[in-house]
């Protein structure tokens, strides 16, 4: 059999469509190549703005910002997690008996000693847990000595949270009575009231 020969023309055209296939193919490995890689990271790099711990059987979810999850048929927000809160470096002790029941329909004071105790952080941070329990909320002078236009209370009578700067480099939360007393180190306030949050709530 007579094998027949090629022009140069025909030659250069066959080259270049061999050429044409080959970079097809070679732009098609290195797509689903991209795609593959792509992929297996979606799958196997946990987000960091969804993060996800279980704590006593609690699924927390981290986002926006704010931890969320749900106990006994209520949604929560905590700006800490459990194991946060109870972390090796920083640990908020609590000493208290009372538990969620002792603030249903009933109104919570928060007792001040100044004008800086007006805007606390962890104020609001209890609100978020407490609010849809507490028939209202109140800001309280917790003595006679208060310069503030607030009814006074005291830890016989009411509710009353009061946050005061830890004398100590720890924080820790104490009972008096029908007092709270949140003693939070530096830069702790959120962080121990998510913890008597927690505690009241049985987790």
């Amino acid at each position: 059999m007579i094998k027949k020969i090629m022009t140069k023309q025909e030659l250069e055209e066959k080259h270049k469509r061999n050429m044409r296939i080959i970079t097809i193919i070679l732009g098609l490995i290195m797509l689903f190549s991209t795609l593959g890689y792509a992929l297996m990271n979606v799958e196997e790099t946990p987000s960091s703005s969804n993060e996800k711990i279980n704590y006593k059987g609690i699924e927390f979810l981290k986002a926006n910002g704010a931890w969320t999850f749900t106990y006994a048929g209520e949604n929560y927000a905590t700006t800490f997690n459990p194991l946060e809160v109870n972390s090796v470096n920083s640990t908020v002790s609590v000493s208290i008996q009372k538990s969620l029941s002792d603030f249903y329909n009933k109104p919570l004071y928060f007792g001040i000693t100044s004008i800086e105790d007006v805007a606390s952080n962890g104020n609001y941070e209890l609100l978020r847990g407490l609010q849809k329990i507490i028939s209202k909320n109140q800001l309280s002078c917790i003595d006679n000595s208060c310069s503030e236009d607030y009814p006074i209370k005291n830890c016989s009578e009411s509710n009353v949270i009061i946050f005061k700067n830890s004398d100590t480099n720890r924080s820790y939360v104490t009972e008096n009575n029908d007092c709270i007393i949140i003693n939070y180190a530096e830069g702790e306030e959120v962080k121990s009231a998510d913890a008597l949050l927690f505690k009241l709530l049985g987790i």
